[in-house]
């Protein structure tokens, strides 16, 4: 089935939107190289990521349910793997790619706090 017209600017305008949800979330790649110091930080910024992630998601489902085509939840999930990558892009230059592997266990007690996890 070939995508109308209407389908296909439903696809740019999720995926455009997407992006901007990645800047009501998190700062701009500048903040994150200039002022993004610690492991406090380095967590908020992995928070807006999980967040803007789930609203792009979520978003792109909801408009590909409204134009009765899969092609805007593709255009999100492509948009938000260019947002994340770049993010990631942002504190590797910043904390290297051995502090970010070390800095990026997120467990359920930071994302959500009062949340206790049961040790397995």
């Amino acid at each position: 089935m070939a995508l109308t017209k209407e389908q296909a600017a439903l696809t740019f305008f999720a995926a455009a939107e997407g992006l901007h949800a990645y800047s009501a979330f998190l700062p701009s790649i500048m903040t994150i190289e200039k002022f993004v110091d610690d492991e406090q930080a380095f967590q908020s910024i992995r928070r807006g990521e999980y967040i803007a992630t789930g609203f792009i998601l979520v978003m792109g489902w909801a408009v590909s349910e409204i134009a009765d085509t899969y092609w805007p939840l593709i255009g999100t999930i492509f948009a938000a793997f260019a947002a994340l990558a770049v993010y990631e892009s942002a504190l590797r230059r910043k904390f290297g790619s051995g502090a970010v592997a070390g800095a990026a266990k997120i467990t359920a007690g930071s994302l959500f706090p009062g949340f206790s996890e049961v040790a397995a």
